[in-house]
């Protein structure tokens, strides 16, 4: 523990750790010199930077420091704890797991599929689509700082989770009506 020091109101002193952003970069398969433009771009003065690695990643050449650390094989719901925004590539799994987490996103996209999705992300308020590794670091700020995101993710959180009993609903519901068709198949004669 350290001290106390005359001087800070009684408070210990910080490395202002816990006023930077604490920031997820989930980019898994990218190339190593496209990870570490993403996090020249965010920097290490206003952000906590957590990378999520592969047990496959060769991860980026960045070397960690008390502003960056890497999770290797950690699931990124347990990454999504505390986070203030996270930079994904777009993929319809990690984002609706973000969304459901309540997470603004800053979506990255490597195919026109991502980019599909980002925009949707976008369209819906959740976040924003940087173009390329070097805009991260002003997207990351701009939706650090946009105070509308929060009522506006939990709107998007309750929708998601409406959306998925609905589509479970409707998959039992489904699954029994295939079930009852062949049962009935079975049973009935054929000419």
């Amino acid at each position: 523990m350290t001290p106390d020091r005359p001087g800070h109101g009684g408070k210990r002193p910080t490395d202002g750790s816990d006023y930077r952003w604490n920031v997820l970069v989930a980019l898994p398969g990218r190339p190593s010199d496209e990870v570490d433009a993403v996090l020249a771009s965010i920097g290490s003065t206003e952000a906590n930077t957590v990378v999520q690695l592969t047990g496959r990643s060769d991860g980026p050449r960045t070397a960690p420091s008390p502003n960056l650390a890497f999770a290797v094989a950690v699931p990124l719901t347990e990454l999504l704890d505390d986070v203030d925004v996270a930079v994904l590539a777009g993929d319809v799994t990690t984002v609706l797991v973000a969304l459901r987490a309540r997470v603004p996103l800053v979506v990255l996209p490597a195919r026109p599929a991502q980019a599909g999705i980002g925009s949707a992300v976008a369209s819906v308020g959740a976040g924003v689509v940087a173009v390329s590794p070097e805009e991260v670091g002003a997207a990351v700020r701009a939706v650090a700082l946009d105070a509308t995101t929060g009522p506006r993710l939990r709107a998007v959180a309750e929708h998601v989770t409406a959306v998925d009993a609905l589509l479970v609903a409707l998959g039992t519901s489904a699954l029994r009506l295939v079930g009852s068709d062949r049962r009935r198949d079975r049973s009935t004669p054929h000419p």
